[in-house]
């Protein structure tokens, strides 16, 4: 009888050895069955938001491209009945959408609304970027779209809504709208208004659109989050310029805001001290060191008035609720020099997790000089990593997952460039939480066309288990106009997905969630 149970206990150990191998390395990522699927145009920073967009317990894709359009698949791979939707008469130039859509329940009947912000085509009347909602089934709904109340082109680019967000700010059941516009104010007496908030049925909320001290237009992702814990959303956003803005659901700034962000807090002589600049600004929130209260956490360009302003590095801030910086940042955390000074990349994207499993979260921020940076929430940097293979290549916003099956997450993103003759190069990467590459990435993105100047992905990738047959798949919507998705060994798992998809979840707000 002993012996039996020996050999019983012996067989348990061997097949709970079996059942928890960990899974084994692939010499590449096979794509999901379907995919990848093109549409005509390219995406700029429009990730893929997953959703079930129709209550059918089925996953769908969608994402935006650069000619106001925004098309869904299947999971098999399908284009949906009815897409593409049209933010214009036609797929084209003159609407683009710029950035992710925001899909949530904004009206609380237990459907998904989808939020576009566009670009104008004039500053007349009608012919300025406008935000849309769309129902699930592809209507405007009642209300929208809602227009710019006023538009200055300056160097002859037409004003847009370059972000949206969906947050309660104003504290009722429903959600608020919020869109950023890159307008400026010119030579106008009067300062530009540049932050919108509307209520789900396309009313203006009281307070907005409010303005920039400096008349600067906004160029980067609108963030909204209770960083007060007063039960109501606040608005946190960067200008083209070296304020950074918290604004609550009335339109009023927060107190102590906004922040003139000299790069030394010690060191704020105008004409004379280094300072931040926000024009493409992509601020995160989220509880940092673990004690109740939220950071922000944002990066931008830093420019020096002694060398004519020019962008000399880029540099990363973290400050509370109150404006103040947080231990370990009274000085910005500076990386190299940009690999092209005043170019238009994707300035600095945040995104936060719990690397170590300790109740802290780090930070990973892609910045334009060639690499990806992690930070403890301290200051102290972990790890930089160089992506550009000695290229002038500019990093997507990463995403944060289990994507190789080691039960650990990983950070993932893409590459893209401006220069054609580094489009070769363009990858798709996952590094481990030590800052090195995990085989068998980086991939190549093997289906973008000929016919396209640039290749990559801007936008950051999104992880989801489409196809619900439980591992994760990486999707991503290229500028080539290519719908990647592929799919991975790793078991998909929540609380092993941190920042799936770009700005944090398909809100778009930025805000970190534990």
């Amino acid at each position: 009888m002993l012996l039996y149970r020996r050999l019983g206990m012996l067989f348990c150990v061997l097949l709970i050895g079996v059942l928890i191998q960990p899974v084994q390395a692939q010499s590449t990522v096979p794509y999901q069955a379907g995919f990848p699927d093109s549409e005509p145009y390219g995406s700029f920073f429009a990730s893929p938001s997953v959703v079930d967009l129709n209550n059918d317990g089925k996953l769908e894709v969608l994402t935006a491209d650069s000619t106001g359009c925004i098309w869904g698949w299947d999971q098999d791979g399908k284009e949906l009945a009815g897409f593409p939707w049209k933010t214009g008469t036609v797929c084209d130039d003159d609407p683009r959408i710029n950035s992710s859509l925001a899909i949530g329940d904004i009206d609380n009947d237990g459907k998904l609304e989808v939020v576009a912000g566009t670009r104008g085509s004039a500053a007349t009347s009608g012919k300025r970027g406008k935000v849309f909602v769309f129902d699930n089934q592809g209507r405007v709904r009642s209300g929208w779209p809602r227009e710019m109340a006023w538009a200055n082109i300056t160097n002859g680019n037409e004003p847009e809504f370059m972000s949206v967000t969906i947050a309660n700010i104003v504290g009722d059941s429903r959600m608020e709208v919020i869109g950023i516009t890159t307008n400026e104010a010119g030579s106008d007496t009067n300062y530009a208004p540049n932050v919108y908030a509307w209520s789900h049925n396309g009313a203006t909320v009281s307070g907005f659109p409010t303005s920039s001290h400096k008349g600067s237009g906004a160029f980067g992702q609108v963030s909204a989050a209770d960083i007060d814990n007063d039960g109501y959303a606040e608005i946190l956003m960067g200008r083209d310029e070296l304020y950074f803005y918290a604004y609550n659901g009335k339109g009023q700034l927060l107190s102590g805001w906004p922040l003139q962000t000299y790069l030394d807090e010690s060191k704020r002589t105008w004409g004379k001290d280094k300072y931040i600049e926000y024009t493409r600004v992509a601020p995160a929130i989220g509880d940092l060191d673990n004690d109740g209260k939220q950071e922000i956490v944002f990066a931008g360009k830093v420019r020096d008035p002694l060398s004519n302003h020019e962008q000399t590095t880029s540099a990363l801030l973290v400050v509370g609720a109150d404006g103040k910086r947080k231990a370990g940042w009274s000085v910005g955390k500076t990386v190299g020099r940009p690999l092209k000074a005043n170019y238009f990349t994707p300035n600095n994207p945040v995104a936060l997790a719990d690397f170590e499993n300790d109740g802290k979260l780090e930070i990973v921020v892609t910045y334009d000089d060639g690499t990806i940076r992690a930070y403890k929430h301290d200051g102290t940097q972990l790890w930089s990593y160089n992506y550009t293979s000695g290229k002038k290549l500019y990093a997507s916003e990463v995403a944060i997952g289990d994507v190789t099956g080691d039960g650990k997450v990983d950070i993932v993103f893409g590459t893209y460039s401006f220069d054609t003759t580094a489009n070769t190069y363009v990858r798709l990467y996952a590094l481990n939480t030590s800052g090195a590459n995990q085989a068998p990435y980086p991939l190549k993105f093997t289906y973008e066309p000929n016919s396209t100047n640039f290749k990559g992905i801007s936008a950051g990738p999104t992880l989801a288990d489409l196809d619900r047959d439980g591992d994760t798949e990486i999707l991503a919507h290229s500028k080539g106009g290519v719908l990647y998705v592929w799919d991975t060994p790793a078991r998909y798992r929540l609380d092993r997905m941190p920042w799936p998809t770009a700005r944090q979840n398909n809100y778009r707000n930025g805000k970190y969630t534990r």
